[in-house]
């Protein structure tokens, strides 16, 4: 038997609010009694009542939920729930939407969902008759690696969660609807208002809605099983045949020796799992360096009776073939440089790119590798062509003269190279956003140990993918180019070299010809990319719209990919006066291409955009950062074209970096202009003395309580929610805290990644600044502080003159408690994990 323990479930419960302050009280009241999950609770407000966002604020103040966004418009169901899916904790494996006028009757609910919940989504509530027969949304439990892109904004209200469905069905996933769910939760329904009726919706005729679902029924699940008890349904059929699949699952996660052989011993008997498990299973052994395993796995699958492979598992299984029965590559030239090109899937399907964007990207960098005139290209699947077709197009002026040499271009896996069969010593440019998990079992950083890569307009997303082994990769590998501040920011402080290249689609011009040599007389259309109706167009223009995310693009070649981000980029260019948009690589390829773009992003202060603000064809920043990535290209390129060797390569890049990676450190270190003064002022919401200790329960303003209460040694701060006595909350003050102002428990999650979301809320100028700012104080392998008491050592702060700084920081950034506790303390906390 398998005594290994359960994996890290963790929940994250999205809810998004819309007034109902009465309903939204007993729903938290509710939830906050679940027991036996890990959750969070992430609250988005829809701009909600002064009363009802002031009361959020304050359950946020106090502990009693995780995250909160207040919004300054309703962006109703759809778009609320996605905002509130891109804050969950990155450590969740599922996401839970519940409404406000929900009420938990049960406070083993959570349990007995996941209970009867297989990898898909689960819904409660049996919805016939319509359409289709349905899950209903408002309590909706999904798979957090399904989610995806998660629901279609189009339909803003219902019909988001019933195109999900039919998304996972398509896909192969289950989708299932409780019937009987009453001894669970009541859901009250239609408590928020009537706002609903202006919200916006596409086509949603019942012909439109079942098309969705291609046949596809959901499973209909009779009740929760109570504690302990198997799953009603289909569920007692299969359990004991999916738990077979979970405990490989689990095997794979502890990555031991012992529990990779358990794991490996599930998977080498194919003949006790369902089908859907098959896929499954060869997805993750392939990406856990098991592909024996996996394509065992998949001709079992091919073997089982063909209805059982219908719609998404037949997709499915199609696309993990690519890993386990790979078609051999031609061989290349004896006397070719082997260059690595990103393409964007990988064996976790939905986590592959369905953004052009990406492809714009790669069109740039073989832009720029298309220069060198005297290369003759070959390549896999049609990437030798392409090339060859993009060298023609450069520009006369952008033309290199080299020796005649061959370079062979093989497709890369940007978030899975280690799947991809590249010779020893294959050059690979690593550029654009990084980076998805497969399965959330590993990230694909370090790359394939047999590629050489050069970091440049490099963005990194996934901070938790920054373990000790992938930054030791950066650090021989660099210094790392970066295209925002933000990454160069966080490499910075985790001792990585690194230097600000900006963005490679700014060089995508290279293979487009000049604006003014084109007749653009029928030139007059604003292009809208990714904006649903936005406010200031130009009045008397025709407007064409564009969408750079699209399913379909997720299975797109790599070559036909590039092809449609070439037509894509022609399209602007003749039929375009102008661009509105809220994507990065919209806003960037056209401002390349010579047009004005009116650049709307979703979220100003973002990360992704520091330093990419503002920019215009003309502008000298635009500019030097163009100019700048061509040079660096070309002459990297060129050594490597001259035969240099890797160490020759690697210095010279050193070398070439070195000025720019001093300038980013004296940036970061630089010191921030004097903060405005704060007066010292907190209001404590109740406080109880024992002794000369001081239990604090929200205290407003925690750095300024040493100036408030002179006379305390030590306080302990407490959720308003916290069930502990000032007795015990008396033994935590008598805590050894080896020297420091601070206790706390601390999370996994690393700090930098507070300050990015406390930066989101700001200006893009003081976001940069606040992500510079701490950054630099701190460095990256300082923790976030977890939920729970913290204590505080009065004397030691009072003494401590950085303190004021941190007072003025925090008010200047807009920083909550225990963000300016942070702020403040940095690495240096004692942890109370014991």
């Amino acid at each position: 038997m398998d005594n290994a323990p359960e994996v890290a479930t963790k929940v994250a419960i999205v809810v998004v609010s819309y007034n109902a302050l009465d309903y939204a009280k007993k729903m938290l009241a509710s939830v906050r009694r679940t027991r036996g999950v890990d959750y969070e609770i992430v609250v988005v407000d829809n701009n909600s009542s002064r009363a009802t966002k002031l009361w959020w604020t304050a359950q946020r103040f106090r502990g009693r939920i995780n995250r909160l966004a207040l919004l300054d418009r309703n962006t109703f169901f759809a778009e609320g729930c996605n905002i509130g899916v891109a804050m969950a904790p990155r450590d969740a494996t599922h996401v839970l939407l519940l409404n406000t006028d929900c009420e938990v009757l049960d406070p083993d609910w959570l349990t007995r969902m996941l209970a009867a919940h297989e990898e898909g989504a689960t819904g409660l509530r049996y919805i016939t008759g319509g359409a289709w027969s349905r899950a209903d949304g408002f309590c909706f439990l999904v798979d957090r690696h399904v989610w995806g892109a998660g629901l279609d904004e189009t339909y803003q209200w219902w019909w988001s969660v019933t195109g999900l469905e039919a998304r996972l069905l398509r896909e192969g996933y289950r989708v299932a609807a409780v019937r009987d769910y009453e001894d669970v939760l009541v859901h009250h329904g239609g408590k928020s208002g009537k706002a609903y009726t202006s919200a916006r919706s596409g086509d949603a005729s019942k012909e439109t809605v079942a098309s969705w679902f291609e046949g596809r029924p959901v499973t209909v699940v009779e009740r929760l099983p109570s504690v302990g008890e198997e799953p009603s349904g289909r569920e007692n059929k299969d359990g004991a045949r999916h738990g077979a699949f979970n405990r490989a699952e689990r095997a794979l996660r502890r990555n031991t020796p012992e529990s990779v052989a358990k794991a490996v011993a599930i998977g080498r008997r194919p003949a006790s799992l369902p089908t859907a498990d098959l896929i499954r299973l060869a997805g993750r052994f392939i990406v856990t360096g098991h592909p024996d395993v996996a394509r065992d796995l998949v001709e079992a699958a091919e073997r089982r009776d063909p209805a059982e492979l219908e719609g998404g598992k037949r997709r499915r299984l199609d696309h993990l073939r690519a890993w386990t029965h790979p078609v051999a590559w031609p061989e290349p030239p004896a006397d070719a440089i082997q260059v690595g090109v990103f393409h964007y899937r990988q064996p976790d399907r939905p986590r592959g790119s369905k953004n052009i964007g990406d492809y714009v990207q790669t069109l740039a960098l073989l832009g720029n590798l298309a220069r060198f005139s005297d290369v003759e290209f070959s390549g896999v699947d049609g990437l030798g062509e392409l090339a060859s077709d993009l060298q023609a197009r450069v520009r006369p002026e952008l033309r290199i003269r080299t020796e005649p040499r061959r370079v062979h271009l093989v497709p890369v896996s940007r978030d899975f190279s280690q799947g991809d069969p590249v010779d020893d010593g294959t050059w690979l440019p690593a550029f654009g956003w990084h980076l998805h998990t497969s399965f959330g079992l590993r990230y694909g950083l370090p790359y394939n140990a047999a590629l050489r890569p050069l970091f440049f307009s490099f963005h990194l997303h996934a901070l938790d993918a920054l373990d000790e082994p992938t930054l030791a990769y950066l650090r021989d590998n660099g210094p790392v180019g970066c295209r925002d501040w933000a990454t160069v920011d966080v490499l910075l402080s985790a001792g990585v070299d690194a230097f600000f290249t900006g963005c490679v689609t700014t060089t995508v011009d290279a293979v487009f010809p000049a604006l003014d040599s084109l007749d653009r007389s029928d030139a007059r259309a604003v292009g809208v990319v990714d904006l649903e109706d936005p406010e200031g167009l130009p009045p008397g223009r025709p407007v064409e719209r564009f969408e750079n995310a699209q399913a379909v693009n997720r299975d797109l070649e790599l070559v036909t990919g590039i092809r449609a981000a070439v037509e894509l980029l022609e399209t602007y260019q003749r039929r375009l006066e102008r661009v509105v948009t809220s994507r990065l690589h919209a806003y960037l390829p056209a401002t390349s291409l010579g047009l004005p773009v009116d650049f709307r992003p979703n979220v100003p202060g973002d990360a992704r955009f520091t330093g990419l603000i503002g920019l215009t064809p003309d502008s000298p920043d635009f500019t030097a950062m163009r100019d700048g990535l061509r040079e660096l290209l070309s002459d990297v390129f060129g050594r490597i074209l001259a035969g240099a060797s890797p160490e020759e390569v690697h210095d010279a890049w050193v070398k070439r970096a070195a000025p720019f990676v001093e300038a980013a450190r004296a940036r970061q270190q630089a010191p921030h202009p004097p903060y405005p003064p704060v007066r010292a002022s907190a209001a404590v919401a109740t406080s109880v003395s024992v002794g000369d200790v001081h239990v604090l329960v929200d205290p407003d303003n925690p750095l300024a309580l040493p100036d408030l209460l002179r006379d305390v040694r030590r306080v302990v701060l407490l959720a308003g929610d916290d069930d502990r006595g000032a007795e015990d909350a008396a033994e935590l003050a008598d805590v050894d805290l080896d020297g420091r102002a601070v206790g706390a428990h601390l999370s996994d999650e690393p700090a930098a990644l507070v300050w990015r979301r406390a930066a989101d809320r700001l200006t893009p100028d003081a976001a940069g600044e606040l992500r510079r700012v701490l950054n630099a104080r701190h460095p990256f392998a300082t923790r976030a502080l977890a939920a729970g008491p913290i204590v505080l050592d009065l004397e030691r702060m009072r003494a401590d003159p950085s303190r004021a700084e941190a007072i003025a920081l925090a008010a200047y950034f807009g920083l909550d408690g225990r963000e300016s506790l942070l702020a403040y303390a940095g690495p240096e906390v004692t942890s109370l994990d014991g």
